[in-house]
């Protein structure tokens, strides 16, 4: 699952998992990305940092407290920010800066989605 406000990023995401012949739903609302998480598996989660008006911060400590053992990931324009703030809050996952790319990130995710899936 993705989480973007940025429908040109979102549209990235998409292509890349279908380059990688990867499963990816892809929300630009905080709202969405919950209902799909309450109605359906999810093996891992990727959320932009900054979603126009705020953080994605609340949306991840909802995540993570109705999931525990799904992985997080974030991307973030200001990564040493985004760590901060996840840190001082105990979430602890690992933060891209925007500038990876969004096929390093999957190729990230998908690595640790298989080694949870064989394990």
């Amino acid at each position: 699952m993705i989480l973007d406000d940025d429908a040109l990023v979102l549209r990235a995401w998409q292509r890349a998992a279908r380059l990688a012949d990867a499963n990816v739903a892809t929300y630009a609302s905080v709202g969405d990305a919950l209902e799909h998480l309450a109605r359906r598996a999810v093996k891992a989660c990727v959320a932009d940092w900054d979603l126009g008006d705020r953080t994605s911060l609340e949306f991840l400590r909802i995540l993570r407290s109705r999931r525990p053992e799904l992985p997080i990931y974030v991307v973030a324009g200001e990564p040493d920010v985004a760590t901060g703030a996840l840190d001082r809050v105990g979430l602890h996952v690992p933060v891209f800066p925007k500038t990876a790319g969004v096929r390093l990130v999957l190729e990230s995710v998908s690595g640790t989605v298989r080694s949870t899936e064989v394990a």
